[in-house]
């Protein structure tokens, strides 16, 4: 009943329609030093991980770093302890949408389970784009301004 509402409210919006498709994202064999880089310089929480045929292979959180070196002031610091890259340290387990897919599918992930984004994969699992909170808020937005 609740995945047919989430449908009524969103129509046919599919995540093509919403993705964001220049995404920056960090390659597995990058260091520490530039994924905390592209975090500050970008206000990111977390960043996709591409192997050398753009497919995604994991991401990579601010929560990881901290995790492993007690926040930034420790990873700051400690560069030179047991991890060093992406590769060593990010998730590798991924939750991903298809560009096909509709809207209405992504809403349980960022109401019950906290997502901040999913990736947009093909088949290939290459990165088309990516789907954040804020995409999913201005798309129901602009559904309900266009009803009125």
């Amino acid at each position: 009943a609740q995945q047919q509402a989430y449908q009524r409210i969103t129509g046919n919006v599919r995540c093509q329609d919403i993705m964001t498709k220049h995404v920056l994202y960090l390659k597995a064999d990058d260091s520490l030093v530039t994924a905390l880089s592209l975090f500050e310089q970008n206000n990111l929480m977390s960043l996709p991980v591409l192997n050398e045929q753009h497919q995604l292979v994991g991401s990579l959180s601010v929560y990881h770093l901290m995790q492993i070196y007690d926040g930034y002031v420790g990873f700051r610091t400690h560069l030179d302890g047991p991890a060093q890259f992406v590769y060593q340290v990010m998730e590798r387990k991924v939750f991903t949408v298809k560009a096909a897919q509709p809207l209405s599918d992504l809403i349980p992930f960022f109401t019950d389970k906290g997502f901040h984004y999913l990736p947009v994969v093909s088949d290939e699992r290459r990165l088309e784009g990516i789907i954040g909170r804020a995409d999913v808020i201005a798309a129901l937005f602009e559904l309900q301004v266009s009803r009125e």
